[in-house]
Order: C-alpha cells, then structure tokens, then sequence
C-alpha cells in the first residue's frame, strides 16, 4: 500500500511485472517473497472456506496478499500455490464437511489461484524462462560437482555460496561469481553430504505425513488443513529455489511446519529403547569423524579458498582496476613471511559527515584501522613476519559503513550493499 500511494494510486501500477519490473519492498529476495505469500496465501484461503463468522476477514486478507505476490514475478510460487490448492482443497472441503456456500466460496479460491498462476506464467520478460532453465540445469551440474568433493559430510554448513565459483560451469562462471543452488534440497546435500541431506529430507517429509495423516483422518480442523496446504506448498518452491536461506521467510515456514508435526504426532509414540541405544552410539562416531576429517581439510586444504566480500571487476577513471568491496571482504595470501599492500579509496560521489574507515585483520588478528580519503587512493602496507602453518593465509577487510546504488544513486534494480574501492591486492613474498 505504500508502494502504490508513492505510485500516486495509479491502476498501471499492478502493470509493472508485464513490462518486466520485479518488485518486492519488504524483501530484498523476490522469489523468497513469493513462497512466503504462498504460506500465507493457502492458509489464508482455507480459512476463508472454514471459518464462517470471520470469512470476510480472511477473503480482506488474500485480496491483499494476491497482489503483491503478483508483483514479485514468481512463476514457481504462482505454480506451488496451483498445486497444493488442487491437492488439498478439494480433499480439506469434503473432510470439514463444508456446507454449499463454504463449497462455492471454496471454487472460488482455487479459481483465483489458477488465474493468478495463469497470469503470471503469461507475464515473461525475453526469453526468461528459457534462461531460468538453462541457468537451473548449469546449477544442478554445480551441486553435483560440489557434492562429489565431498559426499558423505559435504563442504560445509553455509558455503555453498563462497565455494561455488570452483565448481561453476563457464557459462554460469560468466553470470555469476558465486551464487547458492537455486534449490534447497540439491544444497543440502552439497553442504551437508549424504549424512546431512538424508536428514533433512527426513525431518520435513516426517513432519508432512504425519500432517496427512491427520487430515486423513477426518474431520479436522481447518487451521491444520490450512498449515499443511501452505507448508506443502512452500516446499514446492524449495524445489527451484532456497527461500529458506532467507531468515524471514524461513522462521514462519519453520512454525507451520513445527505446527503440522506435532498436530500429527502420536502421543503415545515413543522411541524404540534398542534405537535409542544405537543412535546414542552411532551419533558421536559421525560428529568425531566429521570434526577430524574438517580439521584435516583446513590443515592441508586442496585448493585455494576463493575470495568473498567483492563485486565485480571495475575500473577507475584513473585506469586502475577494481572491486565494490560489501562491509566485509575475505581473500587469502601465501603462507611465508611477506608484505601485505591493500590500496583502497573511498566513493567520492557520497558526501556523508562520517568518515570511511577500513580495518586490516592477518589471520584472525587486527593489524590496521585507518581512515580511507575519496580523492586518492591509499595503499595499506602490513608487514607479516610469521609464517602460517597452512598452505593459505586469510586477510579480512571490513569497513563501518555501506551505501547502495539505489538509496544514494537512484538505481532502483542496484541494492547491493558497497562500501570502498579495494585495488589489485598485492603480496610481496619475503621468505620460505
């Protein structure tokens, strides 16, 4: 609504997905946006059809909801919203024994959502899909790669994103300089390993069945028929995307689908004492073999870590090359005694009271903290007198504050976080 008062209350303004404007303004991520209104949604209808005295409320509700999932452009959300209605809907009407006008009102609903999904298959900017399946493709090879590396424990909780370029296809490499899965359950596995994945998949495909089997059951209560229709549905859209790796589109799914679970859950099951036992074994043998085998891959690492914290090659116009850095910007050097020189410069088309001060951390420990001119740059020369024990050395960059294309520049479509220009690091061996 804030949005389109500052649209000037204009009726084209729901017309911008068609002329191939995005738009989410309270998630920086459109597709997590759109699996968040597909929770919200499905819930939201089936309370519309189950809840009688307060129908209107509701129908209010997904009157405002159905916009601005249109707005967010996503054609899997639009999609895992048509499925889950046709799977649940009708199943919910005839179990809640829902009278003929709740049956109407019901129709009704999943008639919105088809034309919803309808609507926003139509609205595709050039070649989009296409390129989405392409683009999807080129990432399941990623994962596969990345699993490979490490398929029993995986590479790491949350590296998928830094580790990415190693494992990137060139086409993708060229797009992208590092980018997560495009699909949860594929980065799971790739993070996880086997050990990992497999729980995973157990833990959400447990919590829906015991769902359906009380909805099964019948007749139920329409707030848990509305939670498993929307947590089924926001799985849907785990499966092209990763709407969990966003916190606030992860920690309502995560109360629904906790909701489901133990609604489904039967109070007199308990664990086997024989399983009990077992998994009491089992699992501190996984986490002890894990920790050594991660400890021996830090150690002795078989292939450089890649740098984070950094856009794309740019180029001054002075002629120097270099990067955007975010508020913190990781690479790593050589492993023998040497001299560290970062040049760095501050944006001088921001005029801001405060000054841009960048800190130098050499292996964890902060060497340098100094305050970054915008009309010249400014080399940091750190002189490192110890060798590190591994084969890398990690040099931490961080600055106090950001700025944004589109609050300071009036880019709308640019709102990647930037803070100083970081030139072409150079390490100056000096020693074996």
């Amino acid at each position: 609504m804030r949005q389109w008062q500052a649209n000037e209350f204009g009726w084209w303004y729901l017309l911008r997905y068609v002329r191939g404007e995005r738009f989410s303004l309270h998630m920086a991520d459109l597709n997590a946006a759109g699996s968040l209104y597909v929770l919200g949604g499905l819930i939201g209808a089936t309370r519309a059809v189950t809840d009688r005295p307060r129908r209107l409320l509701w129908l209010a509700a997904l009157i405002v909801i159905l916009p601005a999932g249109w707005l967010t452009g996503s054609r899997t959300a639009a999609l895992a919203a048509l499925v889950a209605g046709i799977v649940v809907f009708p199943f919910a009407v005839w179990r809640v024994r829902v009278a003929r006008p709740r049956a109407a009102v019901a129709a009704a609903v999943v008639l919105v959502i088809l034309l919803a999904a309808l609507s926003t298959g139509r609205a595709e900017e050039r070649g989009s899909a296409g390129m989405s399946l392409r683009l999807r493709s080129a990432f399941l090879q990623t994962s596969a790669r990345m699993w490979a590396s490490a398929p029993i424990f995986g590479v790491g909780v949350g590296r998928y994103h830094e580790r990415s370029a190693q494992f990137m296809p060139d086409e993708l490499r060229a797009i992208y300089p590092h980018e997560n899965a495009h699909n949860y359950f594929v980065q799971q596995f790739a993070e996880l390993g086997l050990v990992g994945g497999i729980a995973f998949l157990w833990l959400v495909a447990a919590s829906l069945i015991a769902g359906w089997r009380i909805v099964r059951a019948g007749p139920v209560d329409g707030i848990l028929v509305g939670l498993f229709a929307g947590t089924l549905g926001y799985l849907i859209t785990c499966v092209p995307g990763h709407p969990l790796l966003v916190p606030e589109a992860a920690l309502p799914f995560w109360g629904a689908l906790g909701s489901v679970a133990a609604a489904g859950a039967s109070e007199r099951s308990t664990p086997n004492v024989t399983t009990r036992r077992a998994l009491a074994a089992i699992i501190p043998v996984l986490l002890m073999a894990s920790v050594g085998l991660h400890a021996v891959r830090y150690v002795r690492p078989v292939s450089p870590p890649t740098d984070r914290g950094f856009h794309e090659l740019d180029m001054a116009e002075d002629g120097s090359p270099f990067r955007w850095m975010t508020r913190h910007g990781v690479t790593h050097v050589g492993p023998e005694r040497g001299i560290l020189t970062v040049p760095v410069r501050a944006p001088a088309f921001l005029d801001r009271a405060r000054p841009w001060v960048v800190e130098v951390a050499v292996g964890g420990w902060v060497v340098d903290r100094r305050e970054v001119p915008s009309d010249r740059w400014v080399s940091i020369t750190i002189p490192v007198r110890q060798r590190a024990f591994r084969p890398f050395r990690r040099i931490d960059l961080r600055a106090n504050q950001v700025w944004s294309a589109s609050r300071d520049r009036g880019k709308p479509r640019d709102d990647r976080p930037m803070s100083v220009m970081v030139g072409e690091i150079r390490w100056d061996a000096v020693g074996r």
